[in-house]
C-alpha cells in the first residue's frame, strides 16, 4: 500500500503467523503422520478448492519407504544419505501442493482483516486487497496480476518499508520476472500519488527506470524486465492506490481459488530455469 507510515503495536492475529506459515506437527517424530490413501504416489490429488485456513496437516510420512528399521538419522546436511534427503523431499513436496500454497498464502492475507487493520484509513488492508484484486480482476487482468494485487500487501505489517519485497519474493518462483519486480517496487511507484504530502519526491520512481530486476539466486546482474516500469505505473494506478473505497463491490476471497491454484500450480522458476535456488528444499 504505502512506503512507509507511523503504526502502532503489531496486532494480536500476528501471532498466529506460526500457524498461517505451517501446520501442528509432533516434534518429537519431526512429523506429524496422517492415514493418506487417495494416491498410490502420496501426493494430495488435484482439487479446485483452497481449504482456509491451513491449519492441519494432510501428508504422510512413511519413513520405511526410504530408510531401513532402527536406522539411526543423520543430524546434520553433510552427513545425511541420499535415502534421507529423499526421504525430506518427497514430505516437502506433499506438503507444498498448490493448494497448500494458495492457503498459506491466504492465510497470511487474513491476518489483515479487522477495524485494528484499518491504520486510519477507510477499510482495512484485507480489504483494500480483496478490492485491488478485484478491479484487476473486472478488468480482464490475468491470473498473475490478480494474485499479485490480492497479495501485494501481505508483508506490509511485517516490512512497511519494505513490504512490496515481502510479497514479490513469496511469489517469485511462480510468477514472471515482469511481475516480481513490479510488486517489488510498488510502493516507490504508489508514491507518485502521496509522497509530495509528506515531503518526499513523488516523482522518484522516475529513477527506477531500467534498474532493479529478479536477480535473487542469479550469479549475474539481471536488469529490470522489458515493460515492468510501465506495468507498476498501471497496477498502482488502476488496482492499488483507488482501492479504498468502502462502498465498492468486492469479490469474495474463495471466488479468487483458480486464480490462486493457477499460479501455485506453476513450475517453480518457470521462467528462469537456470535460477540456482530451482530444486532447492523440494528437490527436482
Amino acid at each position: 500500500m504505502f512506503l512507509s507510515a507511523r503504526y502502532h503495536t503489531l496486532p494480536r492475529s500476528l501471532v498466529q503467523v506460526s500457524r498461517a506459515l505451517g501446520v501442528a506437527r509432533n516434534v518429537e517424530n519431526r512429523s506429524q503422520r496422517v492415514p493418506f490413501s487417495t494416491s498410490t504416489t502420496g501426493f494430495l490429488p488435484p482439487t479446485q478448492k483452497v481449504t482456509l485456513p491451513s491449519t492441519n496437516a494432510d501428508w504422510v510420512t512413511d519413513e520405511s519407504k526410504y530408510l531401513p528399521p532402527n536406522f539411526v538419522r543423520s543430524t546434520t546436511l553433510e552427513q545425511m544419505t541420499p535415502a534421507e534427503i529423499d526421504l525430506g523431499s518427497d514430505v516437502y513436496r506433499q506438503a507444498t501442493t498448490a493448494k497448500h500454497l494458495a492457503s498459506r498464502a491466504c492465510d497470511l492475507l487474513l491476518l489483515l482483516k479487522g477495524t485494528h487493520m484499518e491504520l486510519g484509513f477507510p477499510v482495512d488492508l484485507y480489504t483494500h486487497s480483496l478490492q485491488s484484486a478485484t478491479r484487476a480482476y473486472r478488468d480482464g487482468a490475468v491470473d498473475e496480476i490478480i494474485v499479485c494485487a490480492l497479495l501485494h500487501d501481505v508483508g506490509e505489517m511485517l516490512c512497511p518499508s519494505n513490504h512490496g519485497d515481502v510479497a514479490a519474493s513469496i511469489l517469485r518462483p511462480y510468477i514472471s520476472r515482469k511481475m516480481h519486480w513490479v510488486l517489488a517496487n510498488h510502493e516507490v511507484f504508489q508514491g507518485y500519488y502521496y509522497f509530495d504530502k509528506v515531503g518526499l519526491d513523488k516523482n522518484s520512481r522516475e529513477k527506477l527506470k531500467n534498474a532493479g530486476g529478479s536477480g535473487s539466486g542469479m550469479p549475474e546482474k539481471v536488469g529490470a524486465p522489458l515493460g515492468a516500469y510501465e506495468l507498476c505505473i498501471e497496477f498502482c494506478e488502476k488496482y492499488d492506490m483507488n482501492s479504498f473505497d468502502p462502498e465498492y463491490s468486492n469479490m469474495d476471497l474463495n471466488e479468487f481459488q483458480p486464480m490462486l491454484l493457477n499460479v501455485f500450480s506453476k513450475t517453480p522458476w518457470w521462467d528462469q530455469p537456470n535460477n540456482l535456488k530451482s530444486g532447492s528444499v523440494t528437490g527436482v
